[in-house]
């Protein structure tokens, strides 16, 4: 409310209530558990913190916020404590170049059959009649159905990552960062489903029926540890520990729809396409005079590239009228990634002004394509590997550190920062 803080606290002389609104930070005010195990003392007597252990004498100075620098007075036991309530920083809310709708899991796929739900609502919008036996994917319902796939989808997550709910009796153990716990979590090793940074935790105080968000910063094979964003946490067992999946890749997901479709589902042939494979063939077992298109099939097969692989890179940097959509299949280990590589190789080559994104489901299969990619030439001017704001620093490979905007922590000569020095680099 803007009034000074009280000289003396009601509670245990915290320093933080007020006279004006009788408002209580109840961190300092609650029972909280020392490192040792054993409850913090009522008074401590540096600076009445209320986090001293009486036990083994251990001590964590009050957080710095709390109170003003230029009005606190901290002294021994029965000193007063003034000075105005400064609140905690706060990290500011994630913003996008442009607001990202919600597009909210409907109610009744929280509970039920989801392929019937899912056919309950494309039958209500008029997509299917009720007497179809079978669904045809066209362009003009490519996009009900879509938005309906990726509903099922995080449903079935939401039901998934429930097999880790917990139900604790003990407090939680403290984790080295300020307001992070650490959970025990069983059968995390074995990652079905996977819990990834990001995703929320919700803990429900059983005894006062608080519920606290969280949010995941860390994991390990067996534990996870969670930032706890209520300054007001007590660690008061028991607690209900509730698993949940971010939402942010979905609703992403659901905006691409919106905003593109592409008429992939025409049933006319691509004569284009037979053109090219019947050149390619040609190249790929000589017989005419060589040309650039032949020698550049020739040093993909020496390259131990087969046919269908060469006609893929040949179809990528071919000058067609439809060009998209191209789509490489095939089962595990039969070289999709080594194709990739090289397609993209070739385009650079071919044109240097050309730009070419990526994208992959994983962290590691983008790390496999970046490394390949450096194997066979291609230099940190001219890539450039994009980590999720919360990838830990440690978890990316050596090889695929020049190619990240942030590098190792420090300044490089010259005064810039690892991250400022790449950006300098590709614009020169």
């Amino acid at each position: 409310c803007g009034n000074q803080a009280a000289k003396n606290c009601q509670y245990e002389l915290c320093g933080n209530c007020c006279d004006g609104c009788s408002w209580h930070c109840s961190k300092f005010s609650q029972v909280v558990y020392c490192k040792c195990g054993g409850k913090a003392a009522l008074r401590c007597d540096h600076c009445l913190c209320g986090r001293c252990c009486s036990g083994c004498s251990h001590h964590e100075a009050p957080a710095r916020g709390f109170l003003s620098r230029s009005f606190a007075a901290i002294a021994d036991v029965g000193r007063s404590v003034a000075g105005p309530f400064v609140p905690p920083r706060r990290q500011p809310p994630q913003k996008f170049a442009r607001d990202l709708e919600k597009y909210p899991l409907p109610e009744d796929y929280r509970h039920g059959d989801l392929a019937a739900t899912a056919e309950m609502h494309l039958i209500h919008q008029g997509v299917i009649s009720p007497w179809q036996q079978k669904v045809e994917l066209t362009q003009a319902n490519a996009r009900p159905l879509m938005h309906e796939l990726l509903w099922i989808e995080e449903a079935q997550q939401k039901r998934d990552i429930r097999v880790y709910d917990l139900f604790l009796r003990r407090p939680l153990p403290q984790a080295s960062a300020y307001s992070s716990y650490t959970i025990f979590v069983p059968g995390l090793a074995e990652k079905r489903p996977s819990v990834l940074r990001g995703d929320f935790v919700w803990i429900d105080q059983v005894r006062t029926g608080n519920t606290f968000m969280s949010t995941v910063t860390s994991l390990a094979e067996q534990t996870v540890v969670v930032k706890i964003k209520e300054a007001w946490f007590d660690n008061y067992p028991p607690f209900r520990v509730r698993f949940s999946v971010s939402r942010t890749p979905l609703r992403h997901m659901h905006r691409a729809i919106d905003e593109r479709s592409l008429d992939v589902f025409s049933k006319r042939e691509n004569f284009e396409m037979l053109m090219l494979r019947a050149q390619v063939e040609h190249a790929y077992f000589p017989r005419y005079a060589w040309d650039v298109a032949a020698e550049r099939v020739q040093q993909l097969k020496c390259r131990n590239l087969n046919l269908e692989q060469v006609l893929f890179v040949e179809a990528v940097l071919a000058p067609v009228r439809d060009p998209l959509p191209i789509l490489c299949w095939g089962p595990p280990g039969c070289g999709k990634t080594f194709v990739i590589c090289n397609a993209i190789w070739e385009l650079l080559s071919a044109e240097p002004a050309s730009r070419c994104l990526v994208c992959c489901p994983s962290n590691t299969a983008v790390d496999v394509l970046c490394t390949r990619l450096a194997q066979l030439g291609v230099l940190p001017s001219q890539m450039l590997r994009l980590n999720s704001a919360a990838r830990s620093y440690d978890d990316v490979p050596k090889a695929v550190l020049p190619f990240c905007p942030l590098g190792p922590p420090g300044p490089l000569p010259g005064g810039f920062t690892y991250g400022e020095q790449v950006v300098r680099d590709r614009k020169s």
